[in-house]
């Protein structure tokens, strides 16, 4: 488990919810893999970033 402040869960968590909901009305398999993220880089603002890419098939 790892605690998230409110506005994390009705803000990047809730946008990321709704797309897996609209997605999987797409395709016939979704698979969602989450967990904690430990970043070692800072942002703009302070924010930390994870790069990553997505494979449209």
């Amino acid at each position: 488990m790892c605690p998230q402040s409110p506005s994390f869960y009705r803000g990047y968590w809730s946008k990321w919810e709704r797309y897996v909901r609209d997605l999987t009305k797409l395709q016939q398999n979704v698979y969602v893999i989450t967990g904690p993220l430990y970043l070692s880089h800072e942002g703009c603002e302070g924010k930390g970033y994870v790069t990553y890419q997505v494979n449209d098939s």
